[in-house]
């Protein structure tokens, strides 16, 4: 399991904060991600991330 911590995106409708969460190494090139609770600081609306197989956190662009 690889711990990410809290992480800040910048986004055209936003700045996202993703809670820190566990995560599963699935290859050096894949990661299991688990449902994530994403929220805009700015308008304080929340949106469900669906679980799924993503690359690694310091090669993603999103959630």
């Amino acid at each position: 399991m690889v711990w990410v911590p809290d992480r800040y995106l910048d986004r055209p409708e936003g700045t996202l904060h993703v809670p820190g969460h566990w995560e599963q190494r699935l290859s050096p090139q894949e990661h299991y991600v688990p449902p994530l609770h994403v929220c805009n600081r700015s308008s304080g609306e929340c949106m469900q991330v669906l679980q799924g197989v993503r690359p690694p956190p310091e090669h993603r662009t999103g959630p």
